[in-house]
């Protein structure tokens, strides 16, 4: 297995580790979002809707299309990017990177959050892929700037 492949696997193998065992990999609550890049279009999964859905997958008891959808994009893409709470997508391979510079101490909690997290480059607009209460996959269109997600602002 290439050294990427088996990074690759570590990562993923932490990231399902968090979500089987019910911790956030930032903070109770975020808003974490995984993007998987295939040809030119970018999808986003919800952490904790992917977790979740992962849970179903493996478990039983509820729908697990969301995982399921994930895990074809992640077979014909790759990885690309994981948004942080604050909203900036933060470079996969930079994550990978900076995991191969310091295995012995690295945290990716503390790597998504530091100045040192290297954003990644994103395109005007990605599709958001969600689950509905059906359990059906369905996908709407985010509007990035400049690779942070815009804050919503709540007139009413």
């Amino acid at each position: 297995m290439r050294l990427i492949g088996k990074v690759t696997t570590i990562i993923a193998c932490l990231l399902i580790t968090f979500g089987v065992s019910g911790q956030s990999i930032v903070s109770a609550g975020s808003s974490e979002e995984y993007v998987v890049k295939v040809g030119e279009q970018y999808y986003s999964y919800n952490a904790e809707d992917l977790q979740e859905s992962f849970l179903d997958y493996t478990y039983g008891g509820g729908s697990s299309s969301l995982y399921l959808d994930f895990k074809s994009k992640r077979v014909s893409g790759d990885f690309h990017a994981i948004m942080n709470v604050s909203g900036k997508y933060i470079s996969y391979k930079a994550i990978e990177n900076a995991f191969l510079n310091d295995q012995d101490n690295f945290s990716l909690t503390n790597y998504m959050n530091s100045e040192k997290a290297q954003k990644a480059t994103m395109p005007s607009r990605i599709t958001s892929v969600y689950a509905d209460n059906s359990g059906a996959v369905q996908t709407t269109t985010i509007q990035i700037d400049n690779g942070i997600v815009p804050e919503v602002i709540n007139i009413y």
